[in-house]
């Protein structure tokens, strides 16, 4: 067995262990994230079922329908809890901090208690003059409103809530054109990235037994291993934005009775593991050739 071929094996070898290594870490990283999930699940899950909260819910129920001028103080404090207390659980769901498909199972509680407190988070706004508040509980009552075709009737038929379709049609637009847009740029910063890496491998292939290259060598090697990292977290970045812009497509579709993205049926997440393995493949190939050079 020649040396070269012995160092061959070697790299595989070593790059196989490396790899090995990592999945362990992805689980205990998997775990870890399902700790914290259930943790602030437990957080979130005290929050809304204390004694004081669920009382304070069943009182504004009951106000649902009640002019706002024959309420009591009493029942603006109770208003005022339960608004506080969704309006924080929207906030981590809106901040990524809580997934909303868990929220999803207080959706009814949500939007009865938004619709009973309505005169009175108007009221609050315009007394303290901040329109502002309790933003991240009316934005996620209208994410479940918009999304449930029970309440979806009560949405478009309320004029406080009923969009202009025009202005839908062309947000809808734009969305769609911004999705193509960003999932275009992945491609080309792709193909750009990837292109010059083919160029930089071939380039160091011809020129391995030029010692006097070998530190030129690894500084391309080392841009190599960074450009090709930089591709997949630029990757990351427009198809997440990509995502957002069809899901508003779809938000937009449900409003308006379109199925043009709706009725799509295909496997979601293939596409970013195709190109996470390539990626990674690219870096095992890189490390195998700065192995090669030394």
């Amino acid at each position: 067995m020649s040396w070269e071929a012995f160092n061959a094996i070697a790299t595989a070898v070593t790059a196989a262990i490396i790899l090995i290594s990592v999945i362990p870490l992805l689980i205990q990283l998997l775990l870890l994230r399902r700790a914290t999930i259930a943790q602030v699940y437990e957080t979130v899950l005290n929050r809304v079922q204390r004694e004081e909260i669920r009382k304070a819910r069943a009182r504004l129920f009951r106000l649902n329908g009640v002019d706002l001028a024959y309420w009591f103080e009493s029942d603006k404090e109770a208003a005022e809890m339960v608004c506080h207390n969704y309006d924080s659980v929207a906030t981590m769901v809106r901040t990524k901090l809580f997934p909303m498909n868990i929220v999803s199972n207080w959706r009814i509680s949500m939007i009865k208690s938004f619709i009973a407190a309505r005169l009175f988070i108007d009221y609050r706004r315009c007394r303290h003059r901040d329109p502002e508040l309790w933003k991240d509980f009316q934005w996620l009552v209208e994410k479940f409103m918009k999304s449930d075709g029970k309440w979806r009737n009560y949405f478009m038929n309320d004029e406080r809530y009923a969009p202009d379709r025009d202005v839908l049609l062309v947000e809808y637009q734009a969305a769609q054109a911004s999705a193509e847009h960003h999932d275009n740029l992945v491609w080309t910063w792709t193909s750009i990235i990837w292109g010059a890496t083919l160029v930089a491998l071939g380039f160091i292939v011809d020129n391995l037994a030029d010692v006097k290259l070998r530190w030129v060598l690894t500084v391309i090697s080392g841009l190599g291993i960074v450009l090709v990292v930089v591709a997949w977290v630029v990757m990351q970045q427009f198809n997440s934005l990509k995502n957002q812009k069809y899901a508003r497509c779809k938000e937009i579709e449900n409003i308006c009775g379109m199925t043009q993205h709706t009725s799509l049926k295909y496997s979601g997440g293939s596409q970013r593991i195709i190109y996470s393995a390539i990626t990674l493949i690219y870096i095992v190939i890189w490390f195998m050739v700065l192995r090669l050079i030394w």
